[in-house]
């Protein structure tokens, strides 16, 4: 016998293109804020990528319309926060731990938290990983081991990270929220972290290396001035990602750091809130 295929629910085809007039229409309807077909309409609304759409906004007026009607935050096995994480919607993200969303949550089969989403995609949102990490993500837990005997092992948010191979941009705040890898690696960012002897020593390295080059040419300001708004300005354990990404993330920088240096002269204070 043939069957029709199942028609989405109109709450849903809202939540997936964002539609918030539907979702206000629709709720105010009495349609159920958890209307589910195996997903919730907060899980459709986190699981669509905007890269291309630019309607975050509106995105996260409809997750606010879906949360007064009584929506579930934490509802499914891939939570709304994981699939956010997982799209890359920082705006969602924010909503989601501002709501009181579980941010160590796990997917069940694997056991991939919201931090190893945001660190597996590509391209990475350094705001979603930021994100998370400030919010209190574990940012060693481990995924589960692989099924039927397989070779592959548990891993952390950093692992995958690595394995993707293109995401350096979130390297730094992993090290600073003392992430750990078992992946072996050649990236030279690495490499030079580890070398130093972790990214603290590595970071004030790279801190005396920047302000080196300034000093001299600013004989009107002390010298660490001059070290503190470099720390500011460059943010110094991303130097090397900078770096990496070709000049113009460095040119942009340098000016940049010029600029409040200069201003720092007029000023003739110590306070970088004063001249930035």
């Amino acid at each position: 016998m043939f069957m029709e295929p199942q028609q989405e629910h109109p709450i849903h085809t809202a939540a997936r293109n964002a539609d918030v007039d539907a979702i206000r229409r629709l709720i105010g309807e009495g349609v159920s804020p958890m209307a589910s077909d195996g997903l919730t309409p907060l899980q459709y609304l986190c699981c669509a990528p905007d890269l291309l759409r630019g309607d975050a906004d509106n995105r996260v007026a409809c997750f606010n319309i879906l949360v007064d009607a009584g929506a579930d935050i934490n509802a499914g096995i891939n939570t709304p926060l994981s699939l956010a994480a997982r799209q890359g919607h920082p705006k969602l993200v924010a909503a989601l731990i501002n709501a009181g969303a579980n941010v160590n949550c796990k997917y069940t089969p694997t056991r991939w938290t919201p931090l190893h989403w945001a660190c597996r995609r590509h391209p990475p949102s350094v705001e979603c990983v930021e994100l998370l990490i400030n919010a209190g993500a574990a940012v060693n837990a481990l995924t589960a081991p692989a099924p039927n005997g397989s070779a592959a092992r548990p891993r952390t948010p950093f692992d995958l990270a690595i394995i993707r191979g293109h995401n350096q941009r979130i390297y730094p705040l992993l090290l600073r929220a003392g992430a750990t890898h078992s992946q072996g690696t050649t990236d030279a960012y690495l490499r030079k972290v580890h070398a130093a002897g972790g990214i603290k020593k590595y970071e004030r390295i790279h801190l005396n290396a920047i302000a080196a080059t300034f000093i001299p040419k600013l004989p009107l300001l002390p010298p660490e001035m001059v070290r503190r708004v470099v720390e500011y300005a460059f943010h110094v354990g991303d130097y090397y990602v900078y770096m990496s990404y070709g000049q113009q993330g460095y040119i942009y920088k340098e000016r940049r750091l010029r600029g409040i240096l200069r201003r720092s002269c007029v000023a003739g204070s110590m306070d970088i809130r004063r001249v930035v």
